[in-house]
């Protein structure tokens, strides 16, 4: 005797019904403040008074200061340090953390084991 089945069509619009709610939230957090950072990085303000635009002053005041390329060399040695340290450790702690069974009566074979020796008394 043969089953056959038809293939069963699915509706395109579940998938984005169910992202709709992570892609609103990625929005409202996400891409809202980023447009504000942009806008603010183009403008004077005390965070008081009126905002006034500067144009790109405050971005080439940021990158011709030496504080600011003293301080992102300092990220990439920070960051290639921890990644040297990290890196190498990762698969030893995921060793010491794995789950190993503490007897030979939680896995398969120690129950049929078991089983066996039960029968055998």
């Amino acid at each position: 005797m043969t089953i056959t089945t038809t293939p069963t069509r699915r509706r395109g619009g579940s998938g984005l019904l169910m992202a709709a709610p992570a892609l609103l939230l990625f929005g409202l957090f996400g891409f809202v403040p980023l447009v504000g950072v942009a806008a603010l990085g183009v403008a004077r303000w005390d965070g008081l008074g009126s905002i006034s635009w500067t144009g790109v002053t405050n971005w080439t005041s940021v990158l011709t200061d030496s504080a600011t390329w003293q301080s992102l060399w300092l990220t990439v040695k920070v960051m290639v340090v921890s990644w040297l340290v990290q890196t190498p450790s990762t698969p030893r702690a995921a060793g010491c953390t794995s789950r190993r069974p503490t007897s030979t009566l939680n896995t398969p074979s120690g129950r049929r084991r078991s089983r066996a020796r039960r029968r055998s008394s």
